[in-house]
């Protein structure tokens, strides 16, 4: 019965991922773009190691990063992120695996990223 209302009202039409960015949407154009110039630079002096670390911690934020010729796309990974918070926020102790909160994940990875790009320490 419940799983039936439940799918009455669209709650099983989604994917967990879809599911999650449909409910909040988080604007990645200001990290692509610093991502971008980065690159731009590292093109230009042949040293991709700022690169290298910034798209490393960009991933273990639990973050996608496309590069092609054509840009630098950043796409999040909705159950990545929020697993890298709650190993983060406890010690990496997984104590809260329902109740997704997104908006707790996306002011997180937007502290996370925000952090990134200002070239503070990140995970050792």
């Amino acid at each position: 019965m419940l799983k039936r209302s439940a799918s009455l009202l669209g709650l099983l039409n989604l994917s967990e991922n879809d599911w999650l960015a449909s409910k909040k949407r988080l604007d990645l154009t200001v990290y692509a773009d610093f991502l971008s110039q980065t690159r731009a630079v590292a093109v230009e002096n042949k040293d991709f190691t700022e690169v290298d670390r910034l798209k490393a911690a960009f991933v273990a934020a639990g973050l996608e990063v496309r590069m092609s010729k054509a840009g630098v796309e950043l796409v999040v990974d909705w159950p990545a992120a929020y697993s890298q918070m709650l190993a983060e926020k406890n010690d990496g102790r997984f104590e809260r695996l329902t109740g997704v909160d997104r908006v707790e994940t996306v002011n997180w990875l937007k502290e996370k990223l925000n952090s990134i790009c200002s070239g503070e320490p990140e995970w050792e």
